[in-house]
Order: structure tokens, then C-alpha cells, then sequence
């Protein structure tokens, strides 16, 4: 009995540190709900991660993206070798399977539909007459001629032609043959032109894309180059924008504040289940250590 009285403040120590360490980790998420009587709140009511959810996840937000995915650690990780092999292999695997066997025609009547496709071809072969039109308006017909009209006369009829041709008489035929043509082309250029601008642009439709990127010059390995610089260039010029864009600290602190107390609580506990262990029992050992020294005074 003398014996018991002795063990008696040391036990008595470390179960009251034990279950005052365990009601206060318990106090961190419990209750869950403010509880009052009448008017009055009870104190400790709700428990403190419960009562400070909004804060608690306004400061994870920004802890995860001042801290843990900062825009450099995003940058890195997406231009580490293993990221950037597989965001390149799979987008190259997935173009060269998507233009096996399609034209360039039918890869656009895929991507915008037929008629949107038609009227874009129609277009296309407008514009580039237009543009053929207006580089033939920059030719000096009149000084092509000329320098070509004289060395011909000369080589097809020899002397004969000085007797009856001369450089006044050259001159006059290649300014009038100058201006038949560029009157020619005023009338007439758009209407001769596109059907011979509408060949070519069905032939180069007609086309499979992977014998277009063949014949381009454009290997999958050259392509797979070419999406190495595109795919660099793009993170590093844009990656601030992108991780402002998605806003890494709103979507945390969202997903904390709308998330159940209960499961709030399961994932801290099951983070943090060790250390959490670790505070109980360290409550048992000071009561015990306590009640221990209680017996030397």
C-alpha cells in the first residue's frame, strides 16, 4: 500500500497529461458546429480549424503557390527531359496519326466543314490572282521586250532584219505590245488567271498531308526538332501568364473552403497521424515525468 502511494502521482500525471493532450488535438476539428444554449455559445465551439476554415485555406493557397508550385518550379518540371520527351512524343504521335492518309483538303473540311472549306478555297485562289496581278503590274513589259525582240530578229532573219527593222521601229511595236498586254491583263487577268490558280491550289489539296510534310522536307524527326524549339519557346515566354491564368492559390483555397470539416480533419489526420500520435503521448510522459517529481517536494 505505502508502495502505491508512491506510483499514485506519477500514473495519475500521465493519464491526465494523456487525455488533456487528446482532448486538445480532438479540439482542433471538433465539434464541428458552433453549439449554443439558448443565446449563448459554448466556448470552444466550433472547434479552431473548423472555426478558421477561410482563413486556414486563404493561407494554404497562398503558402502552395508562394512556396510549393511557384512559377520556376512549374517552369523546371515542365522543361525537365522526362515531361518535355513525353508532352513532344505524344503530340508528334498524335499529328503524324492524324494526317496518315488525309488530304490537305479533307483534313480542313474535317476541322471547319465543307462549305467553310469551299468558300476558304475560293478565296485562296482569289487573293493569290490578285496578288499575281498586282507583281505583273510591277513588270516593265515594254524594256522585256525590247531586250529581247532585237537579239531574236537578229539570230531568225540576220542583215535582212536591219533593212527593214530598226531600233525606232523596235521600239514601237514593244510599247505597243507592252500596252495590249498590260490592257490585256486589266480586262481579262482575273478571269484567265484563277482557273489556272484553281489547278494548282485542288492539285496541292489533293495531297495527303504526310506526302505534303514529306515533300516539305518536314520528317518526324525534323518535326519532333521543330515541336522541341516551339515547345521551349512557349514555356518560357509564357509560363507567367499560364500560371496567372490558373491561379494556383485561388483553386487551393476554394477546394479547402468548400471542402467538409470531416474531410478537412480525415486529411490532416492522415497526413499528419505520427506527429499528431507523438503530441498524446508526449502529454502522457510530461504527467508522468511531473507526477514523478511531486514526490520530491
Amino acid at each position: 500500500m505505502h508502495q502505491f502511494s508512491y506510483m499514485l502521482p506519477p500514473l495519475l500525471g500521465c493519464l491526465v497529461g494523456y487525455i488533456t493532450n487528446s482532448l486538445a488535438v480532438k479540439m482542433l476539428f471538433r465539434p464541428y458546429r458552433t453549439i449554443r444554449i439558448w443565446k449563448f455559445r459554448i466556448p470552444f465551439t466550433p472547434g479552431m480549424i473548423p472555426k478558421r476554415q477561410k482563413e486556414l485555406s486563404a493561407a494554404m493557397g497562398k503558402m502552395v503557390q508562394g512556396h510549393l508550385l511557384t512559377t520556376e518550379a512549374i517552369q523546371k518540371r515542365l522543361l525537365s527531359p522526362d515531361v518535355k520527351s513525353a508532352v513532344i512524343g505524344e503530340v508528334s504521335s498524335a499529328v503524324f496519326t492524324a494526317v496518315q492518309g488525309k488530304t490537305i483538303y479533307g483534313a480542313a473540311e474535317s476541322v471547319s466543314g465543307a462549305p467553310e472549306a469551299e468558300r476558304l478555297k475560293e478565296h485562296l485562289t482569289g487573293w493569290i490572282s490578285e496578288r499575281i496581278l498586282l507583281e505583273c503590274h510591277q513588270i516593265d513589259f515594254h524594256r522585256a521586250l525590247a531586250r529581247e525582240v532585237k537579239p531574236f530578229l537578229d539570230r531568225n532573219l540576220g542583215g535582212f532584219a536591219a533593212m527593214f527593222v530598226n531600233d525606232k521601229t523596235i521600239d514601237l511595236l514593244t510599247r505597243a505590245a507592252a500596252d495590249r498586254i498590260m490592257e490585256k491583263l486589266d480586262c481579262d487577268g482575273q478571269r484567265l488567271l484563277e482557273p489556272l490558280v484553281a489547278a494548282e491550289i485542288n492539285e496541292i489539296l489533293s495531297l495527303t498531308l504526310d506526302d505534303a510534310l514529306i515533300q516539305t522536307g518536314i520528317s518526324q524527326e525534323k518535326f519532333l526538332q521543330l515541336l522541341s524549339r516551339v515547345y521551349d519557346r512557349a514555356v518560357r515566354q509564357n509560363i507567367n501568364e499560364v500560371v496567372t491564368a490558373l491561379d494556383v492559390a485561388a483553386i487551393v483555397e476554394n477546394k479547402v473552403a468548400e471542402m467538409n470539416v470531416r474531410e478537412l480533419e480525415q486529411l490532416v489526420t492522415s497526413i499528419m497521424k505520427r506527429e499528431l500520435r507523438g503530441i498524446i503521448n508526449l502529454g502522457g510522459l510530461i504527467g508522468l515525468v511531473l507526477g514523478g517529481l511531486s514526490l520530491l517536494f
